[in-house]
């Protein structure tokens, strides 16, 4: 029993709760099965608590019995190394000796050890600490170096170099159990050369013919053959590194080709037999994919196949030496496809799919002089290959590719991004600093336990990430489906009939690579972005005019000459605060220019007393009069000019206007003043009351109506503004240099300050157009926030990954007024820019509306491929039983009921579907 009072304790435990004390004769009794507790003795001398072990107690590990000695024992106990999960110890090993247990590798194993080696075993590891070691080193990269530190550390921090260094021979147990654990994961006995593809966790929402797809695929409808496609990204990793040093020639992948590395000797044959690569001429830029970068070494990175649920495909990864080259590319897509072969088309994703597909079929023809040496290659004969760039790369790429490559305009895309590959890659490059020290075969055999870590995780959660996806993509293909209606309701049936025509063309022939020279870009809008002031005015003069309404047509040139005085006014204000004060040219020059402004607003105000200040008099006299009768409204002091209260009153907040610093000369800033002190009369200065009178409304109106063509010139100017400044990052990649440099910053400085003054201007007029009478939820001429000001996510920035799942911007809505407008060239100028709109539109809502389907079918291919799973378990456990294997029966009823559990959902999210 435990001691109960200090004076009987001489030995306490660290690791029994409550750390109890026990004399000599219990410490043996309860530890019999918990060998490795560590101890405290109480040292009379020093009067400290001692560390020590149960071994130093001389407990010896006995196998077999319950920790109590075996009845037959012969042999003497073996001192051992042993490494747990609280440090290392050496300890006294006896075996059982009964007739039913043979060697004594079989009997540290049935003991929970594992042993480092295979002939006389003098060091062993608990499978605890090799379990631990792998999800280490799967989760946070941690290396075994780091980990086996860590045990000696626990052992004896003061001194670690004194306990025993197994790091080498639990690097090789480790390596060793992976791989028997992987064989028993697949239920298959560990053989050498086993069959490709046997130690592989497969996607269960991809289509895996004969176990998960619908019957009678094989004849679905053209247009539906997407639903059952392979969708793959091809990536090449310069993370994944072996260094160039001495390597032991005979370690070889305990998994080689029967994982997700490609057949190491089979590589081999091809590489001799394939020849050298052919050079090709990129129509693009220059990728580092094509061999255009600098990359040297004995092994420099990977190349593999990643599916868009983010499982790596099975032997597809291969080894590069060099740069990134089609060679090993085909190798990888070609060996990584093969139990996919017989489906009917094959959705691949690269960051050059370009220039890659150009001579694709050319290249597999090669095949056939190397195909029959290869143990692991059966058939190059691909069905339909359709290729794609992925959303994040794609901008690095010329403006065709931009269109013809992109998964947002390709049609039975769905919404893949083609970027698994890049977001598989993090998780193993963090153990890329421990891998790129192993020799080729542990470094094979290390990712390959990666990957199915990976898969396993991904497999266990598909089934609430698929069901999380689709409640997101349904609702998308809602909103798309309503906006696109809002869309066409602008358009005219027939011209709608003939769009769709054009688009029905063009997506038969964009899935050929072959074809996209001839092709035009029906995404990208050519023409003004907006209908300019100037074509407004002629607009409202041509009107009048044809009323035959002089006074109208004089009140429209007076207005707008007003509406010329402010501007050239702004520009003169800018023109004498940049004059160099040392230059006399300059400042007489600036003198003559303000004289004449001066002449421009006298005549100008004299036009417009003509034919705009009799009205607001007239109007200024009634209400007056009309408030004078009611005592009850007061009379505001700024009559007939708008003051702050008014503003107030109308749910108007004016922004004060910036305070300019004066020109640091006496000449010049007189100049400046005169000009400030310009008055500009426009019906947007007066009171509410005034604007709202008869008289003064039909140049409220007009004002309001040229206001509206300065509004869409300054969104036209904000619009090309977000154009050019994402075009200045393609010009930014075409050039190098510091010159290159510094003109793209000038460009993008100026284009800034562009932005910034029609951001300005617009929020400017938008103010007059309220005070103008227009409402404050007006469609057309919102209020204009930061966040507001972004391009159209499906032209030329839909290559910002995500982009196209978020809501449009209304700077690029609204077309339903279109069918307001009269015949010219209003309504030309609007169906001219609804055109290429409608086509995003449409390609946009496509791509929601397949991945709908898509995911619907992946939900059905994961439950059939579970219970296939299930099915196959089931099978194994009737096998085990059937041959007396009772272990192994556990094993795959435990297997079994992971299945069982898949089936039914047992194992989803724990978010509310």
């Amino acid at each position: 029993m435990p001691a109960t009072t200090s004076t009987d304790a001489r030995v306490r435990c660290r690791d029994c709760i409550g750390r109890a004390h026990f004399c000599l004769d219990c410490l043996h009794k309860y530890h019999r099965l918990s060998p490795f507790h560590r101890l405290l003795r109480w040292s009379t001398e020093l009067q400290i608590w001692e560390k020590i072990t149960l071994s130093d107690m001389g407990l010896v590990l006995h196998g077999g019995h319950s920790g109590k000695p075996c009845p037959h024992k012969l042999r003497p106990a073996r001192n051992m190394t042993i490494v747990h999960g609280r440090g290392v110890l050496n300890m006294k090993v006896s075996f059982c000796e009964c007739a039913r247990v043979a060697q004594s590798q079989a009997k540290l194993i049935d003991m929970g050890l594992y042993p480092a080696s295979w002939e006389e075993p003098r060091t062993v590891f608990t499978q605890e600490v090799i379990q631990a070691s792998s999800l280490l080193t799967a989760q946070g990269g941690l290396s075994t170096q780091d980990f086996y530190t860590f045990l000696r550390r626990t052992t004896n921090n003061t001194s670690p170099e004194v306990v025993p260094d197994r790091y080498r021979q639990l690097m090789v147990s480790q390596r060793e159990f992976d791989y028997l654990l992987a064989c028993k994961r697949n239920s298959v006995e560990p053989v050498r050369e086993m069959p490709a593809r046997t130690l592989v966790v497969l996607c269960p929402a991809c289509p895996q013919p004969g176990k998960n797809m619908r019957r009678h695929w094989e004849t679905c409808e053209s247009d539906l053959r997407y639903l059952d496609a392979l969708f793959y990204s091809v990536d090449g990793n310069f993370h994944q590194k072996q260094r160039k040093k001495p390597m032991d020639k005979d370690d070889v992948a305990l998994m080689e080709g029967a994982s997700y590395f490609v057949d190491s000797s089979d590589f081999a044959k091809y590489m001799h037999g394939i020849g050298p690569e052919e050079k090709e001429e990129t129509t693009c830029h220059k990728f580092a994919a094509m061999g255009y970068g600098g990359h040297t070494g004995q092994v420099t990175g990977t190349v593999a196949l990643v599916c868009r649920h983010l499982t790596m495909l099975p032997s597809s990864m291969v080894d590069l030496a060099g740069a990134e080259n089609q060679r090993a590319v085909d190798f990888s897509v070609v060996t990584g496809v093969q139990p996919y072969v017989g489906l009917r088309l094959f959705k691949l994703y690269y960051d050059i799919a370009c220039q890659y597909m150009v001579h694709f079929v050319r290249r597999l023809c090669k095949w056939n002089t190397v195909l029959a040496g290869l143990r692991t290659v059966l058939s190059v004969a691909l069905p339909e290959v359709q290729a794609a760039v992925g959303k994040f790369h794609i901008h690095g790429h010329t403006l065709a590719c931009r269109t013809f490559q992109s998964p947002n305009f390709v049609p039975f895309n769905g919404r893949t991004n083609g970027e698994g590959s890049e977001r598989e890659w993090p998780f193993i490059n963090e153990a890329a600093a421990r891998t790129q020290e192993m020799t080729s075969g542990h470094h094979h055999d290390a990712i390959n336990t990666l990957i199915s870590d990976l898969n396993v995780r991904q497999v266990h959660k598909m089934s609430y990430t698929l069901a999380d996806k689709l409640l997101k993509a349904e609702k998308k293909l809602v909103s798309t489906t309503r906006y696109l209606a809002r869309v066409e309701k602008g358009v005219m049936e027939t011209e709608l009939a003939d769009w769709k025509g054009e688009e029905a063309e063009w997506l038969s022939k964009v899935v050929d690579i072959a074809n996209h020279k001839e092709l035009d870009n029906p995404y990208s809008a050519s023409g003004p972005q907006a209908l300019s002031a100037e074509a407004t005015l002629s607009e409202v003069r041509t009107e009048f005019s044809a009323s035959g309404d002089a006074t109208a047509v004089g009140m429209v040139g007076a207005i707008q000459g007003m509406l010329d005085l402010e501007r050239r006014r702004r520009e003169i204000a800018c023109t004498v605060r940049a004059v160099d004060q040392s230059k006399k040219r300059q400042r007489a020059a600036i003198t003559k220019k303000v004289d004449g402004f001066l002449l421009e607003a006298d005549l100008a105000a004299d036009v417009y007393n003509c034919y705009v200040s009799a009205l607001v008099i007239q109007a200024d006299d009634t209400v007056k009069q009309q408030l004078a009768q009611t005592p009850a409204k007061h009379l505001p002091a700024n009559l007939p000019w708008r003051d702050p209260d008014d503003d107030k009153a109308c749910g108007l907040s004016v922004p004060k206007a910036p305070t300019e610093a004066p020109v640091n000369d006496a000449h010049l800033d007189a100049l400046l003043r005169s000009v400030e002190n310009v008055t500009v009369y426009l019906p947007s200065m007066y009171h509410s009351l005034i604007c709202q009178h008869l008289a003064v409304l039909p140049a409220v109106q007009m004002e309001r109506r040229l206001r509206e063509g300065q509004a869409n010139d300054a969104l036209g100017n904000l619009r090309t503004h977000l154009t050019a400044r994402y075009s200045l990052r393609d010009l930014r990649r075409q050039g190098k240099g510091p010159k290159h440099g510094k003109a793209v910053r000038n460009l993008a400085k100026g284009e800034k300050k562009v932005g910034e003054e029609a951001k300005r201007e617009y929020r400017q007029v938008r103010i007059l157009l309220r005070v103008l009478g227009m409402a404050e939820d007006d469609p057309h001429y919102r209020h204009l926030r930061d966040e507001d000001i972004k391009p159209l996510v499906v032209e030329k920035d839909q290559y910002v990954l995500n982009s196209n799942s978020k809501e449009e911007s209304w700077l690029w809505r609204d077309f339903n007024f279109i069918r307001c407008q009269g015949d010219g060239r209003v309504q030309k100028f609007y169906m001219h820019r609804m055109k290429p709109h409608w086509f995003r539109c449409r390609a946009n809502r496509a791509r929601w509306e397949e991945e709908v389907r898509l995911l619907r079918e992946e939900m059905f291919r994961t439950t059939e491929m579970f219970k296939y799973g299930f099915a196959e378990w089931q099978q194994h456990g009737e096998e085990a039983d059937a041959e007396g294997k009772a272990a192994k029966a556990v094993y795959v009823r435990k297997c079994v009921s992971v299945y069982l559990a898949l089936t039914s959902g047992k194992t989803s999210s724990p978010k509310k579907h």
